[in-house]
């Protein structure tokens, strides 16, 4: 199980402003890291590329937006939103699709499909275009 976190915003973020906490589910690790690099000014990223290791992150802390790829395991998205939404019952999943297979059914849940420009994920997860103009 891999997991780790990315939280590179002490400069970029006013310290009494909390940030949102995001759980990127992505086994490819450099779409991880991309995702977490340009994220991490706006969100305290966790990550990982397996459905154990999302599990583990999830009972130590619960999220504000959950972040899956549709290439995880029959089941697994599902499993992991529900998950998800005991903990925190206003989480915001977003399902990275790549137009290929069945996908997973997540009421609520917003779709993007690979390949996305980084900003365009920034603006669903709701980053001002203010703010995404200087990043």
């Amino acid at each position: 199980m891999s997991v780790s976190s990315y939280a590179d915003n002490s400069e970029s973020t006013p310290a009494s402003r909390a940030l949102p906490r995001l759980l990127v589910v992505e086994p490819d690790r450099l779409t991880q890291w991309s995702i977490a690099k340009f994220l991490a000014r706006w969100f305290t990223i966790r990550r990982t590329g397996s459905v154990d290791g999302a599990r583990a992150l999830l009972r130590e802390q619960p999220v504000d937006d959950l972040l899956l790829s549709g290439n995880l395991p029959a089941g697994a998205a599902e499993a992991l939103d529900a998950f998800a939404r005991e903990q925190n019952p206003a989480v915001r999943t977003i399902l990275m699709v790549t137009g290929e297979g069945e996908l997973p059914r997540l009421p609520g849940a917003d779709l993007i499909e690979k390949p996305f420009e980084l900003s365009a994920l920034a603006r669903l997860l709701g980053v001002p275009a203010a703010e995404l103009a200087q990043a």
